[in-house]
C-alpha cells in the first residue's frame, strides 16, 4: 500500500519538473519496471503484469501501449519486434533517477505516518499501528480518484470498507496540517496530485488528454450551482469557481436545466418564507444553503433579493438555463431501474431529489441520442454533480444498459475537475490543494443521517423540558456543538445516551470561556481608552493652565503700564473718578497696597485663577468621555 502512495508522489515530482506531456511523468516508473524484468523480451500483457507488481496499480491497456511507445521512441528503453513483443535495452535505463526520487518520497511518507499517529494519540486518544495507517491515507483517494482506487493491485486483499471514523480522523489531520504543518500537508498533496494525474488514464486516451471540449455541453447540479454562486463556505465555493474559470477559458458551454434552476428557486423561496415566519432557519445538514444563510445573518428580504438576482448570478458565472430536451420513445431509459441503483447508493435520499437527478440523467442521455460516448472530449453533453454516489449509481446503470462509456453520463465534480485541470491552458495552480481541503472540510461536518438523529434527540429533550430553548439553540446552531459532536462520534451516525449532554456542556464551556475572554478584552480596551482620555485631559488642563496664567500676567503687566503711563489723572475730583482711566488707576493702587500691606502677590492670584481654569477643563473632558 505505501509503495503505491509513494509511486503517486514520485509521479507528482516528475510533473513538477516537466509540467509538460503527462506521459513523461510515468516514464521513470516504466523504466524501473523494465529494468527489473528478468527476461530481455517482454509482451504488452507480460509487462502489464510486471507493472502491476512494481507500481501496485493497473492502468488501461491502451495507456500501457502508449507509454511503451514513448519509452521506445523518445527514450530508447525498448525496441519493438515482430509479433508485438519488445526487446529491453537495460543499458539505456541505468541512468534513471527513479530510485533516488522514490527513496526520498518514502522517507517523507514514513515521517508523515509518524506525525499522523502522534496526532491521533494526542488529540483523540486513538492509538494506531503503523501497519494500518496506510489505509487512512489511501482512503483520501476514494472520491478524488475513484477508478484508480478500484484498480490498486491488492484492493480485494485490503478489504477497505467505508469508515466514517477513519474518514473523520484523516480529514481532521489534513485540515490541521493545512493550517499548522505545511510539511505534512505537502506530503499528502504529493500523492493526491499524482493520483489525480493517473486518474485521467481511465477516461481519455493518453493522446487526447489535452484535447479541448468546445462542443461539449456541461450541465451542473443544484448543489454545485449553489456553491458557485457563493451560498457556502469558501472551502466549497473555491473549487467550483476554479472549475468554471477553466471551462470558460476553454470556451466550453456551461449550462443548467430549467428544472435545476426551478429547484434552486424553490430552495431560496423556502428559506425566505421560513425566515419571514420564524426568523430562523434550521439546516437540513451543516454546510447547506440554510446553514450559510444563518451564519451570515440573512433576513427574509436579503434572501428575496438573492431570488430576484438568481438568473443574473448564473449568467455572471457564464451559465445559461436550458429547457430539457423533448422526450423521445427511442431514447427513453428505465427510470425505475435507475432509481433502484440510486437507492442502493443513497437509501435515505428524498424522493423529490432522486426524481430530479433521474430527470437530469435522462435528459443527458437524450442529448447524446442514446449512444455511449467513447471520449470525454466529444461526448456531446455531461452532467456534473457534487454527489459522487449519484455518479457511481448512474455509471453502473448506463454501463449495464448501454455498454461501457469512457465518458459517463454523469461525473463527480472533483473527478471532472481533475480532467479539466490537465486540459486547461491556464491551470488553477492551487486546484489540487483546494479540492483536498474541500473534501476534508466536508468530512468534518456531520452527515445528513447523523445530523437528523442528533436534531431528533435535541427535539425530544426540549419537548420533555430537559433542556431550555437557549440550550436547544446552542445544540443546533453553534459551531462548537457540531465540532464536539463529531469529536465524540467520529462522524458515525449513532447517538448514544449522554452524547447531547456532553456536546451541550462542552459548547457552553467554550461559550463561557469565549465570553470571559471577550469581557477581558473589553475591559483592557476600556482601561486603555480611559487612560488615553485621562492623559489627554491632563495635557489639556496643563495647556489651559499655562494659557490662563500667562494671559493674566500679561494683562496685569499691561494694566500696570497703562496705569502708570496713561491713566494718572490730573486731579481726583468726583467727575474724574467715574472715568475708565480713574478706575484703572485706582485698581492699580489697590493691588499695590494689597501687595505692600498684606503681602498679596499678583503672581499667586494669577496662579490660582489658572489652576481653577485648568481643573474645570479636565473635569469637563472626563465627564464627557468617561461614564
Amino acid at each position: 500500500m505505501d509503495k503505491f502512495l509513494v509511486n503517486m508522489a514520485v509521479i507528482k515530482v516528475n510533473w513538477d519538473t516537466s509540467q509538460g506531456d503527462i506521459l513523461d511523468n510515468y516514464i521513470p516508473l516504466i523504466g524501473y519496471t523494465l529494468l527489473h524484468t528478468t527476461e530481455d523480451v517482454v509482451s504488452v500483457e507480460e509487462f502489464k503484469v510486471r507493472f502491476r507488481e512494481v507500481a501496485e496499480f493497473d492502468i488501461p491497456t491502451g495507456a500501457i501501449i502508449t507509454l511503451l511507445k514513448r519509452a521506445s521512441k523518445k527514450y530508447g528503453y525498448i525496441k519493438k519486434q515482430q509479433g508485438g513483443t519488445y526487446h529491453i535495452n537495460k543499458d539505456a535505463i541505468e541512468n534513471s533517477d527513479f530510485v533516488a526520487k522514490r527513496d526520498t518520497e518514502q522517507r517523507k511518507y514514513n515521517q508523515l505516518k509518524d506525525t499522523f499517529i502522534s496526532y491521533c494519540d494526542r488529540m483523540f486518544a486513538v492509538k494506531l499501528d503503523s501497519t494500518e495507517v496506510d489505509e487512512y491515507f489511501f482512503d483520501v483517494l476514494f472520491e478524488i480518484a475513484p477508478h484508480l482506487f478500484a484498480n490498486v493491485s491488492d484492493i480485494d486483499g485490503l478489504q477497505i470498507e467505508p469508515s466514517e471514523r477513519r474518514k473523520y480522523l484523516i480529514s481532521k489531520f489534513i485540515s490541521n496540517a493545512y493550517k499548522n504543518d505545511q510539511i505534512s500537508f505537502e506530503s499528502i498533496v504529493s500523492f493526491v496530485r499524482g493520483a489525480m494525474l493517473t486518474e485521467t488514464f481511465y477516461y481519455s486516451h493518453p493522446a487526447d488528454i489535452k484535447s479541448k471540449m468546445k462542443r461539449v455541453q456541461v450541465f451542473f447540479d443544484t448543489q454545485f450551482l449553489l456553491r458557485s454562486i457563493g451560498y457556502a463556505d469558501s472551502a466549497f465555493t473555491v473549487p467550483c469557481i476554479e472549475l468554471l474559470e477553466m471551462l470558460r477559458g476553454m470556451s466550453v458551454k456551461l449550462k443548467c436545466f430549467r428544472q435545476t434552476y426551478n429547484e434552486i428557486h424553490k430552495i431560496l423561496f423556502a428559506a425566505a418564507s421560513i425566515l419571514r415566519l420564524y426568523g430562523r432557519l434550521q439546516p437540513n445538514k451543516p454546510g447547506d444553503v440554510f446553514d450559510y444563510f444563518m451564519t451570515k445573518n440573512y433576513s427574509a428580504s436579503d434572501v428575496e433579493l438573492e431570488i430576484s438576482k438568481l438568473e443574473e448570478n448564473l449568467n455572471a458565472l457564464g451559465i445559461t438555463v436550458d429547457e430539457t430536451p423533448r422526450h423521445t420513445e427511442a431514447y427513453e431509459i428505465d427510470e425505475k431501474a435507475l432509481s433502484q441503483e440510486i437507492i442502493i447508493e443513497i437509501p435515505n435520499q428524498k424522493e423529490e431529489y432522486r426524481n430530479h437527478d433521474i430527470d437530469c440523467l435522462s435528459a443527458i442521455h437524450r442529448l447524446r441520442i442514446g449512444k455511449p460516448q467513447k471520449y470525454l472530449e466529444s461526448c456531446v453533453a455531461i452532467f456534473i454533480t457534487t454527489n459522487a454516489a449519484i455518479a457511481r449509481a448512474s455509471m453502473r446503470f448506463f454501463k449495464a444498459e448501454y455498454g461501457i462509456s469512457d465518458a459517463p453520463v454523469c461525473m463527480a465534480d472533483q473527478v471532472f475537475t481533475t480532467l479539466i485541470w490537465l486540459k486547461a491552458v491556464k491551470k488553477a495552480p492551487d486546484m489540487p490543494k483546494d479540492r483536498l481541503v474541500a473534501n476534508c472540510y466536508a468530512a468534518t461536518l456531520p452527515s445528513e443521517q447523523l445530523w437528523e438523529k442528533y436534531v431528533d434527540e435535541a427535539d425530544k429533550l426540549k419537548q420533555k423540558g430537559t433542556i431550555k430553548e437557549e440550550d436547544y439553540a446552542v445544540l443546533v446552531h453553534s459551531l462548537e456543538a457540531r465540532n464536539r459532536l463529531m469529536d465524540l462520534t467520529f462522524g458515525v451516525d449513532d447517538i448514544v445516551q449522554g452524547t447531547l449532554e456532553q456536546v451541550l456542556n462542552s459548547a457552553k464551556a467554550i461559550y463561557v470561556a469565549e465570553v470571559k475572554e471577550e469581557l477581558e478584552v473589553v475591559k483592557q480596551r476600556s482601561r486603555a481608552q480611559e487612560s488615553k482620555v485621562l492623559n489627554i485631559a491632563s495635557k489639556l488642563g496643563q495647556t489651559v493652565r499655562g494659557l490662563v496664567f500667562y494671559s493674566l500676567i500679561v494683562m496685569w503687566i499691561g494694566l500696570l503700564l497703562y496705569g502708570l503711563l496713561k491713566t494718572s489723572p490730573d486731579d481726583l475730583s468726583l467727575s474724574k473718578v467715574i472715568s475708565l482711566e480713574s478706575w484703572a488707576f485706582l485698581t492699580l493702587i489697590g493691588v499695590t497696597l494689597l501687595n505692600l500691606i498684606f503681602g498679596y502677590k499678583l503672581k499667586d492670584m494669577c496662579g490660582r485663577l489658572s489652576e481653577y481654569a485648568g481643573s474645570k477643563t479636565r473635569q469637563l473632558i472626563e465627564k464627557i468621555f468617561i461614564a
